[in-house]
């Protein structure tokens, strides 16, 4: 295993920091590369080329960033399956912003508004988030 000596805070999602465990990075890239089908990739140096890359206050979510760009520059180079790995990592993060309740996010999608203008800007129709609402 990796030996990892430095003292480094990373930010987690929920905005604590806490000291790396460069372990959960490892286990996090052998479950996502396990999922089935199984990937063909050395998830291992996936993961120490991303505790290489840690500085202290990175997010947890820019370290998946870090993990993802890794295995999509071995994709290129040693086979495509380290691009999947590289898809799985964007999606799982991606999920942990995302609320669990269907409902809630078709209420943010519909309440969305124009980032220049201000103004309202719903991004799925008012007879669909209506629909969603009378059933939740």
């Amino acid at each position: 295993m990796y030996q990892y000596t430095r003292k480094i805070n990373v930010i987690k999602r929920n905005g604590n920091e806490q000291l790396v465990n460069p372990k959960k990075i490892y286990d996090r890239l052998e479950i996502l590369s396990d999922i089935k089908p199984k990937l063909a990739t050395n998830y291992m140096f996936v993961a120490h080329k991303t505790v290489d890359s840690i500085v202290d206050g990175i997010t947890t979510s820019d370290l998946d960033l870090i993990a993802s760009k890794r295995a999509m520059e071995m994709g290129v180079m040693i086979h495509p399956d380290y691009m999947k790995l590289s898809s799985r990592i964007v999606v799982s993060n991606h999920m942990k912003y995302t609320n669990t309740c269907f409902s809630a996010n078709m209420a943010l999608v519909y309440n969305n508004t124009d980032y220049l203008s201000g103004e309202p800007s719903p991004l799925i129709a008012k007879e669909f988030y209506d629909f969603v609402m009378e059933f939740r």
